[in-house]
């Protein structure tokens, strides 16, 4: 194993080692797509918010 660089099956390698920890590429990685899944969670949020303010409004009429 290298002990620079970082690619995916290095990576899967060191994941199976216990208490292996992930190179600093991954970790950036993971920080971009939780950052990414935060503004999505935001974004559902704030939809579902004017989704049940429309309903309470009476809007649209009830689905059967």
């Amino acid at each position: 194993m290298r002990a620079s660089g970082c690619n995916a099956p290095d990576f899967a390698y060191r994941l199976l080692i216990e208490g292996a920890r992930s190179c600093d590429q991954i970790t950036k990685v993971q920080r971009q797509r939780l950052e990414a899944i935060d503004r999505q969670i935001a974004d559902l949020q704030r939809r579902r918010m004017r989704l049940i303010k429309t309903l309470s409004e009476g809007a649209f009429p009830p689905v059967d």
